[in-house]
């Protein structure tokens, strides 16, 4: 009788055991899910008509919202102020290029993508992951659900990223295949766009760090980072982000960099 009830007592003292460790470890678990995997959606954007309308149609097929960045307006860059504020290798932009309205748009783009990284830092404390679009982007279907399953398969393969592109324009740059659609980096092939990136935010003051010298274009500047082993960066493909058919704002002169005209009536999408 003494034995059984000594028994029945270390049993409901293991239980006890067990249940103080699995309501101790609920809020942990609860942590990682919700600030370790948690996406954040950006898009970058001069808000031209077009563009915007574009955003919503986008917005329409997915379930988490995207929020709007206000992209640099190249054309009206004061150039003397921002070779001040930003380290730019001259051979790149300097004094010779103050008029030249690609180079400022190129450079607009640039910045553009820098003060989101930015804010990306500041607004999530580099926890969970963020994707960042320009706005002339083009979902394609079960985009959520495929962005969840890479991150999930990067995961569970304990795969640490910089950058994944989830569409490339022009290329199909892709190297050695490591699981599903991911692809390591090509260090051979050309590598552009930047219309779709999936950021790994605990990973965002190395990104702001490595993008801060200004000597390319952007996308130019994170494939020779890639090449270089700086940043690590993957490829998706087939891909899940493709850009629709519209004039480029960089390169087409007819297009000027659109002030806030729409902003009012697209500001919440």
């Amino acid at each position: 009788m003494m034995k059984q009830k000594g028994w029945v007592i270390f049993t409901m003292f293991i239980l006890i055991i067990i249940l103080l460790f699995v309501y101790l470890n609920i809020p942990v678990l609860e942590k990682f899910e919700n600030n370790g995997t948690e996406l954040y959606l950006y898009v970058i954007t001069l808000k031209h008509e077009d563009r915007l309308q574009n955003i919503k149609t986008q917005q329409s097929i997915i379930d988490k919202p995207i929020q709007l960045f206000d992209a640099v307006k190249g054309d009206f860059l004061n150039m003397d102020e921002i070779l001040g504020q930003y380290h730019f290798n001259p051979d790149f932009f300097n004094a010779s290029h103050v008029d030249d309205k690609k180079k400022k748009r190129e450079v607009g783009c640039y910045l553009s993508h820098l003060q989101l990284y930015k804010q990306i830092k500041n607004a999530h404390h580099n926890t969970g992951y963020s994707i960042v679009f320009e706005d002339d982007f083009k979902l394609e279907d079960n985009f959520i659900d495929q962005t969840n399953k890479i991150i999930n398969s990067m995961l569970d393969k304990k795969m640490d990223f910089d950058i994944i592109f989830l569409g490339q324009n022009q290329t199909q740059n892709k190297g050695d295949f490591i699981m599903d659609n991911i692809y390591h980096f090509n260090n051979n092939l050309k590598l552009w766009g930047t219309h779709g990136l999936l950021i790994h935010n605990k990973n965002i003051d190395k990104i702001i760090e490595k993008v801060e010298y200004i000597d390319c274009d952007i996308d130019i500047k994170i494939a020779n980072l890639a090449k270089s082993g700086e940043l690590k960066v993957f490829i998706l493909y087939p891909f899940i982000v493709n850009i629709i058919d519209s004039k480029s704002t960089i390169n087409d002169f007819s297009i000027e960099t659109f002030d806030s005209i729409y902003t009012s009536k697209y500001s919440v999408l």
